[in-house]
């Protein structure tokens, strides 16, 4: 296959990323990502997305949030805006805090609309990069806690399954691991005996290492392909439990 020149390499049209932008009535536009940092927020001569009309006020005036690329790699990074900025990847929504990498196709989502007995509204920015690496199924986690949801998913013949029976203590269990292991770069992170008491009880005693045992059992059996082995909550003896997400 002919290789092409430098010169046809410099010329060759670039595929930039774009937001395909969503309304709180469902209505959509495209909207180019054409420099380095996108500053999204409510009013139109501010920024370079306005998520406006706005009559509750509840996205930041100035920049709520920006969209800025940094070496090549695209960031999410919420200006401690009082209502938030979130992302919906996949089954799951999560809360920015500082700063979070973007991937194709995560969802942006910014608080538009409260009502009284009826669901939350959001505008929602669709991040599109038609240059994607794009990722092999078989890598995808094959567990995902949204705490934001309070939602469990395992994976399960290639489909995420929700498990709606967890008790309280499950899911604190759960957030208080998970947060640790995105505060090390998804690396499982070993939770220690007592990290776990506090994160469940607010305190170390009268709780002991048993009562957190009995709490992970129970999760076990809900998560767990066989829990007499288990693969997502790992014991280290004597010291703790790690959460594995994406087991071998």
């Amino acid at each position: 296959m002919d290789q092409l020149s430098s010169k046809q390499k410099r010329t060759k049209p670039l595929i930039r990323p774009y937001i395909i932008l969503s309304d709180l009535e469902g209505e959509q536009v495209k909207v180019a990502i054409n420099k380095n940092k996108i500053i999204i927020g409510r009013l139109n001569d501010l920024n370079d997305i306005s998520l406006s009309p706005d009559p509750q006020q509840l996205v930041t005036r100035y920049m709520h949030c920006s969209i800025e690329i940094k070496n090549c790699i695209p960031w999410i990074i919420d200006n401690a805006s009082k209502n938030g900025t979130f992302i919906k990847r996949n089954e799951t929504r999560q809360r920015v805090v500082g700063e979070l990498k973007l991937q194709d196709n995560d969802v942006i989502m910014i608080l538009g609309c409260i009502e009284t007995d009826k669901p939350a509204r959001y505008w929602e920015l669709l991040y599109k990069d038609p240059m994607s690496t794009q990722e092999v199924n078989e890598y995808s986690p094959k567990l995902i806690y949204d705490w934001v949801q309070a939602k469990l998913l395992v994976k399960k013949e290639e489909r995420h399954v929700e498990i709606a029976s967890l008790t309280p203590l499950e899911h604190k269990l759960l957030r208080f691991m998970d947060q640790k292991n995105k505060a090390n770069n998804h690396i499982p992170v070993m939770c220690t005996y007592d990290e776990l008491i506090f994160a469940l009880w607010d305190d170390v005693y009268p709780h002991t290492m048993n009562d957190v045992t009995h709490v992970v059992a129970g999760l076990r059996k809900k998560i767990e392909v066989d829990y007499k082995n288990p693969a997502f909550l790992v014991n280290i003896r004597g010291m703790g439990y790690k959460l594995v997400i994406n087991p071998s």
